[in-house]
């Protein structure tokens, strides 16, 4: 099985705060995460994932 590391995390600033505020929002809302292959949104998505709900 291939050993699994935590890859760095870095200049995401804006993007997290804006996922941030988005439960913040009482209605909840859909968010869609797009960009080029390879630019770091599942790596996104899975940092804001562990921030937002441990």
């Amino acid at each position: 099985m291939a050993e699994q590391f935590e890859l760095p995390f870095k200049g995401r600033e804006r993007e997290m705060t804006a996922l941030m505020g988005i439960l913040d929002r009482p209605n909840g809302e859909a968010v869609i995460v797009s960009g080029k292959p390879g630019i770091g949104k599942s790596r996104l998505l899975e940092r804001f994932g562990q921030e937002a709900f441990g």
